[in-house]
């Protein structure tokens, strides 16, 4: 990386995925070679269903997703800190520090290293199930198309914990390392989970490959709007205690909290069937 006056310039993170991909089909060759044969199999398929069903999946809280329905756009957390900083007298950063709290050092660091950092959007790959649903019950499935787009690039883990140094400072060598592009998607799904696939049952996959617990983080840019939504995932169970309230029994007594959560799921599930976007209780 060139010094711009003792600078680094910052770096190109989907230029960086996209000249990675003949060390990532090297490595998946190399890996491959020592996987026994009863195993190859099983990896083999793994890898295919990855490039035939996976998409990027964005988990949203019911206040986001209802916004995004609503509005008709998708807010990243620097467009949404500065959409707040219009409706009061509090600066972008001021709301930016407050919402994310003990990861905001290491979110600015991550996000400042790289070019058009701020436009930056995080999701995850997905093959089904309900994706990181600590960021939010409503798991936002977007279309393929979406991830066809230029700047798409795919990570082995979560940036902030896995690519970060103390400063907070960002581990471009393990980036450079591990970042794919979208049509190399699989080989990091491989390579992160040679060990595993095999030992793991097929309907598992999705659960394997995105979780709380990990997952293969994807970072795109771009507007993103409801039309490019393929589906809403979210738990059965709370699907159906919603869909008690919000459908089919409104002399319920409910909290004040409750209502407001039940009448938001209302206008969220109009809003889905006036896109024809399916939800999926799973």
């Amino acid at each position: 990386m060139p010094d711009m006056g003792g600078i680094k310039a910052k770096a190109d993170l989907f230029a960086i995925a996209a000249e990675n991909t003949d060390t990532l089909e090297r490595n998946v060759t190399a890996l491959l070679a020592g996987i026994p044969p009863a195993h190859l199999d099983s990896l083999t398929r793994y890898s295919d269903t990855i490039q035939r069903d996976s998409r990027i999946s964005v988990n949203m809280l019911q206040t986001m997703i209802s916004s995004f329905l609503s509005l008709q756009q998708h807010w990243n957390m620097y467009e949404w800190a500065h959409s707040m900083a219009k409706l009061s007298s509090r600066a972008p950063e001021e709301i930016l520090r407050e919402r994310l709290g003990d990861f905001y050092e290491r979110r600015i660091a991550f996000d400042g290293r790289f070019v058009n950092g701020e436009s930056f959007r995080y999701g995850a790959l997905n093959i089904g199930g309900l994706g990181t649903w600590y960021y939010g019950e409503y798991c936002v499935v977007l279309k393929e198309e979406v991830s066809h787009r230029p700047e798409v690039a795919y990570l082995r883990s979560d940036s902030l914990k896995t690519y970060m140094r103390p400063g907070p400072a960002v581990d471009e060598e393990a980036i450079r390392r591990d970042a794919a592009p979208h049509t190399h998607r699989h080989c990091l799904a491989l390579l992160k989970h040679a060990e595993r696939a095999p030992s793991t049952e097929e309907p598992r996959w999705p659960a394997m490959l995105c979780s709380n617990d990990d997952y293969v983080e994807a970072i795109f840019t771009g507007q993103l709007t409801p039309d490019q939504v393929e589906a809403v995932r979210m738990p059965k169970a709370d699907y159906e205690v919603r869909f008690h309230f919000a459908i089919l029994s409104f002399r319920e007594k409910l909290s004040d909290h409750d209502k407001f959560l039940v009448a938001e799921f209302r206008t969220t599930l109009v809003h889905l069937k006036q896109r024809n976007i399916p939800v999926e209780a799973i």
